[in-house]
């Protein structure tokens, strides 16, 4: 009753816009207040960043950075931007990277482990953190936390062992076999992959930061978007792992998916009757197709398997795209029914109103008024109750 009462008057009130722009103006100043005056009673509870306005400070160590202050959020969204490239390189070097010279591109990987070690230090003693119900921020807890909870020894056993620059041996160490200088380098690389264990950290802040920057709007999108580039980044690995093993079977002088044998140009990535090999992208982009394919589990079957060793890794990709293909379903399920959740409820609401005023036989032009109202509440807030959301809040 109180709820169509509410959706009466503000249909009423419609038809004085003036005087309602200036009470809704009221209203909203007033709660801003509260908002705001709740926020500061909440720092203040926690222990106030006085150095958090500090960029440098915080960078020196002199300051302690709060999980939700804004040098966290952007940081771990930069060191998301360098733990990626590597994500991306690692393999695509060591699958397709077939020359004894290393590339001048190692610059930049040699730059993020400089950055990583710098990060690990801010970890170590300016990063505060949350447990329980509280924020600490007490750098000799910060520090003990990085060296000793968590996992084995926390994680800065994982941090120093992907910054020990084991990969550097194949300069002084001559190696036989059919990979080259640098697809060995890439494979020594391969440690990085250690710092994937601040990769929920880093995800974290991102949708903070996102939410921050969006007013929480595309949460959706920004699940959809996680999960596409999941798929993409397994579909690299596995392309790339893929070719890697035609590489070496190649080497070694036996048959493999990308030679002659196969009945489909596409797939002569070695060059035949003449034919000059193909180029990297090639090579890359047919290997991506195969992993992509088989990981959505099409399997178009123009690319597969033809020795038992890719028989093998075909098996394994094809479990793994089972497994991946069911998470993408079970959230994207939850996405449609959070969505469908939201609007079923509002519906109802209006169904019940509109069936009340039904009843009482309100006049034509309030209904209309009304059916403008919740239309207008439902584009606005999306079925969030302004009464509901205020009462989470603090009462100072």
């Amino acid at each position: 009753m109180h709820k169509i009462a509410e959706g009466i008057v503000a249909a009423e009130e419609l038809r004085a816009p003036l005087k309602v722009a200036e009470l809704r103006t009221t209203r909203r100043n007033s709660i801003m207040a509260e908002v705001v005056a709740a926020s500061k009673s909440f720092v203040g509870a926690q222990g106030s960043n006085k150095g958090g306005k500090s960029f440098f400070s915080t960078l020196t160590g002199a300051t302690v950075s709060f999980p939700e202050s804004a040098f966290q959020l952007y940081w771990n969204v930069f060191m998301m931007t360098i733990l990626s490239y590597n994500l991306f390189m690692i393999p695509f070097r060591l699958a397709f990277y077939t020359s004894n010279t290393l590339g001048t591109d190692i610059v930049l990987d040699y730059v993020g482990d400089l950055v990583w070690l710098f990060d690990s230090k801010l970890r170590c003693t300016s990063f505060a953190f949350v447990e329980g119900d509280k924020v600490v921020s007490d750098k000799k807890k910060i520090r003990e936390r990085y060296f000793e909870g968590g996992w084995y020894k926390g994680k800065s056993l994982y941090d120093i062992l992907s910054l020990l620059p084991i990969e550097l041996c194949v300069l002084s160490v001559t190696f036989g076999g059919s990979l080259s200088v640098t697809q060995i380098f890439a494979a020594f690389r391969m440690t990085k992959i250690m710092r994937l264990c601040w990769l929920g950290e880093h995800i974290r802040c991102i949708d903070v930061l996102f939410g921050n920057l969006t007013n929480n709007t595309y949460k959706n999108e920004l699940k959809v978007s996680k999960l596409l580039l999941t798929i993409l980044l397994s579909g690299h690995w596995l392309g790339c792992f893929f070719f890697l093993i035609a590489f070496i079977e190649n080497k070694a002088g036996e048959s493999n998916w990308a030679d002659c044998s196969s009945g489909i140009k596409a797939n002569h990535l070695w060059g035949c009757d003449g034919d000059k090999m193909m180029s990297t992208y090639d090579t890359y982009m047919r290997s991506v197709y195969w992993a992509t394919t088989a990981l959505t589990t099409a399997g178009y079957g123009d690319v597969s398997a033809t020795t038992q060793a890719e028989q093998g890794f075909s098996i394994f990709v094809l479990v793994i795209g089972t497994l991946l293909f069911a998470t993408v379903i079970a959230n994207l399920e939850e996405i449609v029914a959070q969505v469908d959740a939201t609007s079923t409820l509002f519906q109802m609401k209006v169904d019940e109103v509109k069936a009340y005023m039904k009843m009482r036989h309100v006049s034509v032009g309030v209904v209309e008024d009304i059916g403008r109202y919740y239309d207008t509440l439902w584009l606005k807030q999306r079925g969030a109750g302004e009464s509901d959301v205020l009462s989470y809040l603090p009462d100072r």
